[in-house]
């Protein structure tokens, strides 16, 4: 019985980093030939080189998760509160009450 014949591809790493990002693993597929060369000088079991994918591609999803939700947030710049509490209080600027005020319910009458 003959099997199909797959297409000789020059550079075979390239096929795999496509079917990688294909699949959602973003990370992996673009640093695929460095995770590959520490898988073999370091050893690694199928197992281990399982568990990095996975640690890398957990770590990558979430600071990327973190970066959009930043830039929805569309918050700018702006200065820790930290700061203002570090400085001496006659070097602090007042605060202004009515900006910190904005758009909370009053209470009472």
């Amino acid at each position: 019985m003959n099997s199909p014949k797959t297409p000789k591809n020059p550079n075979p790493s390239d096929d795999l980093a496509s079917q990688l990002k294909h699949l959602g693993l973003v990370l992996t597929a673009h640093t695929l030939d460095d995770l590959l060369a520490r898988a073999s000088t370091q050893r690694w079991s199928p197992r281990q080189l399982l568990q990095e994918v996975a640690r890398a591609e957990s770590e990558d999803r979430a600071r990327r998760s973190l970066e959009r939700r930043l830039a929805q947030a569309r918050l700018g710049r702006f200065k820790p509160l930290g700061l203002r509490l570090a400085l001496a209080p006659e070097d602090r600027p007042p605060l202004d009450r009515t900006r910190l005020d904005a758009g909370l319910p009053r209470r009472g009458p």
